[in-house]
């Protein structure tokens, strides 16, 4: 799923999520836990309507869902008679190997001609008239809330990932995540907290840093989004979406108790992330990496692989720990929710807890 988010990359410049130790009890006050209306101005990806995961390398989001968002910076948008690419249309969608269902503009093709190839991953499944609403399935209900993460992120050699251009922590770092559903739709959005670097790495190895914090004294943020649905009516509750030049699709598998999530460049198999939920508001996550635009065999060797270990909590705990771990991380007001997925600046955006909430909130918005 998800988006989370992560989102993500070795080869891609890696960009993950940072992250945590327990946190401590809440700092007097530092930051205030009120509800403010966000700027206008958007990220770029929201403007579009092109949905960020969970990713991330991580999560992409899941997201997601988090960070393959260097690489989508990196990258033009996909474009379709000169729009972003969205509901539905997807030039990266990856071509099934099964026979394809005749869509509705190939059964008007005249006879003799070509008629366009349907790339949906929801042909796996099979198409419904009346597509279901996602609330009819368990793994669906149970991802609506506010989550809590203790993350990691490791490289190709099984080690914490290491950045240089997002020098912060990915042995341990937090996440904070929510979700909701609506109809055939999934929205999900993050809020990923780094810790700073260790000294002995800012000595040694790098030394530096996004905005204007110190290396070994000041921790970083990331924001994720991520937006699926069920566009291509599938009866199991398959959900796809868009992310970037990225195609992403979410299954429903195990025994009720888990979903797959997926994401491509063109037929490449980019990110695979399994998350299961085991009861008593926990969930699991574990994406593994790829990089498919190699063009080369080593498309098929991981380049990165995360652990997310989640649990779902009541919104003024999930806001309190929230803020706990920025004082614990030390991050700049600057840095507190400015920056997307690949660590970019937001434009518009005044960084501290209300632009958090703000963007969090946007998950139950959804309409």
């Amino acid at each position: 799923m998800k988006l989370s988010f992560p989102l993500f990359l070795a080869t891609i410049a890696l960009s993950a999520q940072a992250a945590s130790a327990q946190t401590s009890a809440i700092r007097g006050g530092r930051r205030k836990l009120s509800t403010a209306t966000r700027s206008s101005a958007h990220s770029s990806s929201e403007d579009t309507h092109v949905p960020h995961i969970s990713n991330g390398s991580e999560e992409m989001p899941w997201v997601y869902m988090g960070d393959v968002g260097s690489m989508s910076k990196s990258m033009s948008m996909m474009m379709v008679d000169g729009k972003i690419a969205h509901a539905g249309v997807y030039p990266n969608a990856p071509h099934s190997s099964k026979s394809s269902k005749t869509t509705k503009s190939s059964k008007s093709a005249k006879a003799g001609e070509d008629a366009p190839t349907q790339k949906y991953p929801s042909v796996f499944n099979g198409g419904c008239d009346e597509a279901p609403n996602l609330d009819q399935f368990p793994q669906w209900r149970e991802e609506v809330g506010y989550w809590i993460g203790d993350l990691s992120l490791y490289g190709a050699d099984g080690t914490p990932n290491e950045s240089t251009a997002w020098n912060y922590r990915y042995d341990n770092y937090k996440g904070f995540i929510t979700g909701n559903i609506l109809g055939g739709a999934y929205r999900q959005r993050n809020v990923f907290l780094y810790p700073p670097q260790t000294e002995e790495k800012c000595l040694i190895t790098n030394s530096s840093v996004v905005g204007s914090g110190a290396c070994g004294t000041n921790g970083n943020t990331k924001v994720f989004a991520a937006d699926q649905s069920n566009i291509g009516k599938s009866c199991d509750g398959t959900i796809e979406g868009p992310f970037g030049p990225f195609y992403t699709n979410t299954t429903l598998v195990g025994a009720d108790n888990a979903v797959l999530y997926q994401v491509f460049l063109g037929d490449g198999l980019f990110q695979s992330q399994m998350t299961t939920l085991s009861g008593n508001g926990r969930r699991t996550r574990t994406a593994h990496f790829f990089a498919p635009f190699t063009g080369t065999g080593a498309d098929s060797v991981p380049t990165a692989a995360s652990f997310y270990r989640e649990r779902q909590v009541e919104k003024e705990y999930f806001y309190e720990l929230l803020n706990a771990t920025l004082t614990e991380y030390n991050i700049l007001d600057e840095d507190v929710c400015t920056r997307d997925e690949s660590g970019s600046k937001l434009e518009g955006i005044v960084g501290g807890m209300n632009a958090c909430e703000a963007h969090l909130e946007e998950t139950f918005e959804l309409e």
